[in-house]
């Protein structure tokens, strides 16, 4: 399984702690934190995952999940990919997912993934309940 080259599990999550000050659980092969978003107030739950158990210093999954306070809208995807996908993406990455993100429409929930890929990764954004909005970066 592929994994993000460099980065490791650490490197994620103490960034995260950087921007969201808040405890980092480390439950087998997940890191996890859980913050309340400033200026959105939603709920976010991220992760970083490993490739497999032998594999525990390597990332090859973030995953971005927001318990939702209204809409989807600009600021959200703009916190989640500079801060939740951050530490994983290149700069000239997170602007082209940020563009992608905000062209799509997430206005209204949707019954299927969308989905953007690129050498280095695939990223899967999930709105499907007026809920919940997730994004999944998986390596290539």
């Amino acid at each position: 399984m592929p994994a993000f080259a460099g980065m490791t599990p650490s490197k994620v999550t103490d960034a995260w702690g950087e921007r969201w000050p808040g405890p980092v659980t480390v439950d087998g092969a997940l890191h996890t934190i859980r913050v309340t978003l400033p200026g959105t107030q939603g709920q976010l739950s991220a992760a970083v995952g490993q490739p497999d158990k032998d594999r525990r210093d390597e990332v090859a999954h973030v995953f971005c999940m927001v318990k939702l306070r209204g809409a989807v809208q600009r600021p959200l995807l703009k916190s989640l990919v500079e801060g939740c996908l951050g530490p994983v993406l290149k700069a000239k990455e997170r602007t082209v997912v940020l563009d992608w993100l905000i062209s799509a429409d997430f206005s209204v929930p949707h019954p299927h993934d969308q989905i953007q890929r690129s050498s280095r990764f695939e990223l899967l954004a999930n709105h499907n309940s007026d809920k919940n909005f997730a994004l999944i970066l998986n390596a290539r």
